[in-house]
C-alpha cells in the first residue's frame, strides 16, 4: 500500500515509458504442506489476468525464444509468455548469499532460490531449496537510449477487502488479519550485475529477520532438543547465545495455534535473544520502487540502469516470506489485488 512523495522538481525532459504489466488477483486454497503457521496452507492464484505490453517505441519487452535468444514484441498474451504455477506456499529469501556467489552458475543463468519451511528431517538452519511454491519468470529489456527501470506509479498491492468480508463472515476470521496478507508477500528483481538482487516488500513498513525461535510441533513450548532451544534459520556467523540460567518451571502457551509463539521450556538452555543476532531481511518498500509521473524526477535508487540498445535479463518473483510474522493460520482464505508495473526514466545521467 503506498501513500505518494513529493520528489523534487527537475528542469530536465523526462519520458516515462510504462514496459510490463501484470495484472492478477491472488486467492488461497487448501494443499498438503509444511509451513511456518498451524495449518497446512498455500496461496493459489486462481483468477489470473495477465498483460504484457510497451506503450512506447523507446523501451522493449522480451522473452526468450525457442533458440534462446530474446524476443521482443509490443506486447505479449499470458500463453505466449507461459507463466505458471503450482500455488503461492511459505518460502523465505535466508541464505540468499549462497545462490548470488555460486560461481558454478553464470550470472546470466542464474534464477532466485528459496529455502523451504522447517518440517521433520530437514536442518534447523538452511533448509533445501524449494522446486515450486513461488511465482517466476525471466524477462529481457531493450532501449533505444539510456534509462533507469522502475515501476511505475500505478503498481498496487491491495488486500481484496469484498472477498476477504466474505471469508470473515463464512470462516469466522478477523478481516483485518485476512487483509493483511499484503504484508506477507514479497516480489523480487534479479538483475545480471553489481547489487543485483533487490526485494520489495509492499506492504506496512516492518522488520523481518530470517530466523528465530519456533514451536512446530504446537506443544505450547518453543522447540528445544538435547536441553538446548532451537535457533531457526540464519543467525549472524552462525552464532548463537545461550543464557547462563535455566527455568525451575514453566507451562506451555495455551491453545497455540501460531508456530511464532510459545514459552520457554523449564530445565533446557534458552536461546539469549538479545545477544543472539538473526540476519534481518534487506528490503525496499514499494514507495521506494518506485518512479512518480506527476513528479517527474525521482530520487529513489533505480532496480537497475539499462544502456542504449542493451539487453537487460531481469528475473521476477512473487513469494510469501515464511519468516514474516503476518504468515499466519487462515491467510489460506484470504485475497489480494495486485497490478506490478515497470516504467523508465530517460534523459538522465547515469552516476
Amino acid at each position: 500500500m503506498r501513500t505518494k512523495k513529493k520528489m523534487h522538481s527537475s528542469k530536465k525532459k523526462i519520458l516515462i515509458a510504462t514496459s510490463m504489466m501484470f495484472l492478477f488477483s491472488i486467492t488461497t486454497s487448501i494443499t498438503a504442506t509444511f509451513a511456518w503457521f498451524t495449518l497446512s496452507s498455500a496461496f493459489s492464484i486462481q483468477h489470473l489476468n495477465i498483460n504484457f505490453q510497451t506503450k512506447t517505441p523507446a523501451l522493449y519487452l522480451g522473452i526468450r525464444g525457442e533458440d534462446g535468444n530474446p524476443v521482443f514484441k509490443d506486447e505479449y498474451t499470458a500463453e505466449e509468455v507461459g507463466i505458471g504455477y503450482d500455488g503461492l506456499v511459505p518460502v523465505s529469501g535466508m541464505f540468499q548469499e549462497d545462490w548470488l556467489s555460486d560461481t558454478s552458475v553464470p550470472d546470466s543463468e542464474k534464477m532466485p532460490k528459496f529455502c523451504n519451511s522447517f518440517r521433520p528431517g530437514f536442518p534447523k538452519t538452511k533448509t533445501p531449496y524449494a522446486e515450486d511454491g513461488f511465482l517466476q519468470k525471466e524477462f529481457f529489456f531493450k532501449a533505444n537510449d539510456d534509462c533507469s527501470l522502475y515501476l511505475s506509479d500505478e503498481t498496487f498491492f491491495i488486500p481484496n477487502e469484498e472477498k476477504n468480508k466474505e471469508s470473515e463472515q463464512i470462516y469466522g476470521l478477523d478481516i483485518n488479519q485476512l487483509n493483511g496478507v499484503v504484508n506477507a508477500i514479497r516480489v523480487s528483481f534479479y538483475m545480471d550485475e553489481v547489487d543485483n538482487y533487490v526485494i520489495m516488500n509492499p506492504g506496512e513498513k516492518e522488520d523481518t529477520y530470517y530466523g528465530g525461535l519456533l514451536d512446530l510441533n504446537l506443544d505450547g513450548y518453543y522447540d528445544y532438543e538435547s536441553g538446548k532451544e532451537i535457533a531457526y534459520g540464519q543467525s549472524i556467523n552462525s552464532d548463537v547465545v545461550f543464557k547462563d540460567e535455566q527455568l525451575e518451571t514453566s507451562v506451555p502457551l495455551e491453545n497455540n495455534k501460531n508456530t511464532f509463539f510459545g514459552n520457554h521450556k523449564d530445565h533446557v538452555d534458552l536461546v539469549d535473544l538479545n545477544k543472539t543476532q538473526f540476519v534481518k531481511e534487506k528490503s525496499r518498500q514499494l514507495d521506494e520502487c518506485i518512479l512518480y509521473s506527476d513528479e517527474g524526477n525521482s530520487n529513489n535508487i533505480p532496480l537497475c540502469l539499462l544502456h542504449k540498445d542493451e539487453i537487460k535479463r531481469v528475473v521476477v518473483s512473487i513469494y510469501l516470506e515464511g519468516w514474516d510474522y503476518q504468515t499466519y493460520d487462515g491467510l489460506e482464505h484470504a485475497c489480494l489485488d495486485a497490478s506490478l508495473i515497470f516504467a523508465a526514466l530517460f534523459n538522465r545521467p547515469f552516476d
